[in-house]
């Protein structure tokens, strides 16, 4: 059983949450913006499944606040624009900020060796 919520608000939009037993190429998460899809894999740890579903979620970000449209946007559009949108996500879905704050283990993990150990895609 797994206390990743089911589904996030990202701005107007609603995106499903889904965990998935494992991701192509050994991706960790994949945010798929045409679907409102986030995917998790469950080949991770608690501390990871947080880090890789706001990795997700600022993807979810990217595409919904209009940034991905934006040519060349500089350090600051995307901080500023990044950030208000963040907030307004964690205040929309308080079980997701309390996730983020006290990782709890989403599933049974067994830790197993996932190729080049230097390299973590997410």
């Amino acid at each position: 059983m797994s206390n990743l919520p089911g589904t996030i608000k990202i701005g107007p939009v609603v995106y499903l949450i889904a965990q998935v037993d494992k991701l192509e190429d050994d991706d960790y998460g994949m945010c798929d913006s045409h679907t409102q899809m986030i995917y998790i894999s469950k080949d991770q740890s608690a501390q990871h499944v947080t880090d890789t579903l706001l990795h997700e979620i600022t993807h979810a970000i990217w595409h919904e606040s209009g940034l991905f449209s934006v040519k060349r946007p500089d350090e600051e559009q995307i901080v500023r624009t990044t950030s208000t949108w963040l907030t307004m996500v964690l205040r929309e879905n308080p079980a997701v900020a309390a996730l983020i704050i006290n990782p709890q283990p989403a599933w049974p993990y067994s830790p197993q060796p996932r190729g080049d150990s230097q390299h973590v895609k997410r």
